[in-house]
């Protein structure tokens, strides 16, 4: 028994694509910057270590620092 659809696909307004194709940007634009901001945090209120490696931003972060690392 063969059973096939004979709807035709729905049609979907070229608003409604770039519509949700932009929101789906944002929220991911939106999702990296909370992300990178929280890093961010983490790295600078562990202040300067030499030990934890959480991501290249701290090796950056150190080396383009004003202050030098006390390691104690």
């Amino acid at each position: 028994m063969k059973v096939s659809c004979s709807l035709p696909p729905p049609q979907v307004l070229l608003a409604r694509k770039v519509g949700a194709e932009f929101i789906g940007l944002e929220t991911l634009i939106g999702c990296a910057v909370v992300t990178g901001l929280a890093l961010i945090v983490i790295i600078l209120s562990t202040g300067c270590s030499s030990k934890p490696d959480y991501h290249h931003f701290l090796c950056c972060f150190e080396a383009l620092s004003k202050e030098e690392c006390k390691n104690s």
